[in-house]
């Protein structure tokens, strides 16, 4: 995952884009990308929201959060996804991420399956985004950090991204 974390700013080849969703092939891989953008202080940030494929065929999940927000010690992040158009009638996600230090990260096909079907039942329903929130230190005190996650093609992009996964494991 920390591979892919430093490869995201070299990476000029985007294959396929999938509306508010862009498939990235990376020297180690694939990515699903999503970024969000922000205006805080007259400058325009840039948050990520990823699943990424490795050479071994494995996919993750990972959020790069606003630019200079993002400064946690932790091991472990709570991260709480609801869905927007509604956030008090719908159901929520709730996942625990590891931390990468100026990233989040989720491994395990379980919980990446299961984050990857939450994104795709929300959207089946009509959700426009979804609403990603995790605690942490930013720039010194103890704030939550919300990124809206759009989902208009996400299904697309991601079946694309598993069967390029599938493509790839194993080869050299």
């Amino acid at each position: 995952m920390a591979a892919m974390v430093a490869e995201r700013a070299s990476a000029q080849d985007r294959d396929e884009s999938f509306a508010d969703w862009s498939l990235i092939k990376m020297r180690t891989g694939f990515s699903l990308v999503y970024r969000a953008y922000s205006s805080q202080g007259g400058a325009i940030r840039t948050a990520e929201f990823a699943f990424a494929c490795d050479r071994a065929g494995k996919i993750g999940a990972i959020i790069i959060p606003f630019e200079s927000t993002y400064d946690n010690q932790k091991q472990s992040i709570s991260v709480y996804i609801e869905r927007s158009h509604d956030p008090t009638a719908s159901p929520h996600l709730t996942q625990q991420w590891g931390n990468g230090y100026k990233y989040i990260f989720l491994n395990g096909d379980d919980q990446v399956g299961a984050l990857a079907n939450y994104l795709k039942a929300a959207e089946a329903d009509g959700e426009e985004a979804v609403e990603v929130l995790f605690a942490g230190n930013f720039n010194g005190r103890t704030d939550v950090l919300k990124i809206v996650v759009g989902l208009s093609d996400f299904s697309k992009g991601f079946s694309r991204l598993e069967a390029v996964c599938a493509e790839t494991k194993g080869a050299p």
